[in-house]
Parts: C-alpha cells; structure tokens; sequence
C-alpha cells in the first residue's frame, strides 16, 4: 500500500514538474517573440524614417539646385556621387573644394563623362573663376598661360606655360628647348609656379605624354588635388583705393627743428595687417624723398576708423606712371591688427560674392 502510494507520488511530482517546465518554455518562447517583434519593428521605424529623411533631404536639394539653375541630370550627379563619397550635397551648391572632389568622383567614375556638363554646372555655381585673393584647390583652377618651372629629377629646370586643359590633364609648353624633348613619358616632375596676390604652389606629377606642334613642345600631365602652397605674406592682402598722409619720423631734430616734416599726401593700392602699398605720381618723388630703409608714418581711414600707423619702407616700383612704395608696418598692436585682418577677409568675401553674382547675372 505504501509503496503504492509513493508511486502515485512521485508520478504526480513528475507530472507537476512537466507542466511546469512546459509553462517556463512556453512563456520563454512567448517572450522571445515578443522580442524580436519589437526589434524587427523597431529596425522597420528605422529604415522607413531613413528613407523618408532621404527623401525630403534630396527633394530640399532638389529645390535648392534648381534655384542656381541646374538640370536634373546635374543634380542627379551631385546628389549621386556626394553619396557615394559619403558628403554632404549641399556644400557642393556653396563651396569649390567639395564640388569639386565630388565632379572629380563623377569624372573617375564614368570614362565616359560629360565635359560640358561639368563646365556648365561650375560657371552656373560660380565656381569657374577663382579670385586671386582666394587659394586654389586643385590644377583645373590654373589660369590659361600661367608661367611656371619645370623641374626634373636631377634638377634641371625649364620654364613653362599652361597651354590648354581639360577636366583630366592640363598641358604646359616647354619654352626654348631648341625641339628635344628634354623629359620622357612616365617621368616624374615638379611644377612650381607664382599666383599673383596670392602664394607660390609646387605640384609633382608624372608625365603622360609629350606631344609636338608646329614648333611648340607640350607635356600632357593630370590633373591633381596635392598642391603644396607656400605663403609669400604673412598676412593676406585686398586691393583697395584709399586717400592717405605719410610723412618721414627719421629725421634728426635738428633738421626739422625750424621746419617741420610736412605730411604728403598719397594713394593707398593694397593693404593688410602687416603693411600696405602706396602710390603717387613719377613728377612728386622728389617731393616725397622717401626711400628704401626710411621709417615713416602714415595716416589714413578705414571703415570709419581713423589710423595713424608707423612703418619703413621696404621696397620701391617705379614706371612711366607712378612710383610705389612697399610698407610694413611697426609695432601694430593687437587690436589694429585683427581691426585690418577682419577689414581684408571681409573685402575677399565680397570679391567672392561678387563674382559669383556676376556669374548669374551672365546667365540671366
């Protein structure tokens, strides 16, 4: 009887403990579910919000190129390869650098691409000039017949000037090289050339042809984003036309004690923060007698601002038109400083914008 009984026990033990594992999978299983679904779910939100965001983005974009004027097929090509360099779209509608690594993109990408379609998306962005006060970001942004040096690998250095170029090589003539070839296809080379008003870039690149017209040696060479650029100032500078006085503070006491140094009056060409260019007529240098090595001072107005400045003169130009004289500026202080250097950049931008607007109005 009791062993009866303790089989009837322990049956029920393992009946109880078989449903109760039974309930634990179940609801584990339940719980699982009920997991994933709320993953996958929340994945879902996540690619249908990302695909909405893309959309409204590209429809922005959209909008905003074709207010510049771009086709659809130039805006699809922007859109498309700031993709796939992982860019933002937008700033290839505002800023030369990104525009044109994203067209550089483009360009790699498709043998057999457009060129009209990349010239006519940079002249309608503005991007077709670059103004001497604003560095250049890669080769195409060359002027036609910049002069220049080629130089070899041992040295040998020849003067040069941009020929021609296209969205994928640039081509320099070789200048009095009496018609041999004094470089070889597959050679590397250095260009290095002066950009007025703004620096000195060297450029090393392989040659990819040497080509012969007429008399004219030409070296075909791609085109690169890895310029060097070495700055010819310390401080940038804009042209500007501004009435100024200068006068000379070297001289000995006794010489002005009876007759002081009058202050003459000058034009200002360009300024920045280190110094500035004045200029007057050929027939009042003697009047002046300012020379290279004088300390000077000189008055002027800027922006509302009345400046009184020391300086010495570091060099001189003279031509049939006028003399001018180069000044750099002593023991400027702090605030002076940042006063022209934010006068300068504010200048450059407004060159900028201007061209940019005139690039518009053409199109108009």
């Amino acid at each position: 009887m009791a062993s009866e009984k303790t089989s009837q026990a322990i049956e029920s033990y393992k009946r109880a403990v078989s449903d109760l594992e039974s309930i634990d999978t179940t609801l584990f299983l339940s719980v699982v579910l009920i997991v994933l679904i709320f993953i996958l779910g929340v994945l879902l939100f996540i690619i249908t919000g990302n695909r909405i965001k893309k959309k409204i983005k590209y429809k922005l974009f959209s909008k905003y190129a074709r207010e510049k004027e771009l086709t659809e097929e130039e805006i699809n090509i922007l859109w498309k390869y700031s993709e796939t360099l992982n860019r933002d779209p937008f700033l290839t509608l505002e800023f030369k650098a990104p525009f044109e690594k994203v067209v550089n993109e483009y360009i790699n990408r498709n043998s057999n691409f457009d060129e009209n379609i990349v010239k006519d998306m940079r002249k309608k962005l503005g991007f077709d000039v670059v103004p001497e006060v604003v560095p250049i970001v890669v080769t195409k942004d060359i002027d036609l017949f910049q002069t220049g040096k080629l130089i070899t690998a041992d040295g040998n250095s020849y003067s040069i000037v941009l020929y021609e170029k296209d969205e994928k090589f640039m081509y320099w003539i070789i200048i009095e090289t009496n018609g041999k070839p004094p470089v070889s296809i597959g050679e590397v080379v250095k260009l290095t050339f002066v950009r007025r008003g703004d620096a000195v870039y060297n450029v090393t690149l392989p040659i990819r042809d040497i080509i012969m017209e007429d008399d004219k040696l030409v070296v075909k060479l791609p085109h690169t984003f890895d310029l060097v650029r070495i700055q010819r100032r310390e401080f940038p500078r804009v042209n500007v036309d501004i009435d100024a006085f200068i006068r000379r503070i070297d001289i000995s006491p006794e010489v002005v004690k009876d007759r002081p140094v009058k202050w003459n009056y000058v034009r200002v060409i360009n300024i920045s923060a280190g110094g500035m260019r004045i200029c007057i007529p050929p027939e009042r240098r003697t009047e002046l007698n300012i020379y290279i090595g004088h300390r000077i001072e000189v008055k002027f107005e800027l922006i509302g601002r009345h400046l009184k400045l020391e300086g010495t003169i570091v060099n001189m130009n003279e031509s049939r038109r006028q003399v001018c004289y180069g000044i750099k500026f002593n023991n400027v202080s702090k605030d002076i400083v940042e006063f022209i250097s934010k006068y300068v950049k504010d200048e450059q931008q407004k060159i900028i914008k201007m061209i940019k607007g005139s690039s518009e109005v053409e199109r108009r």
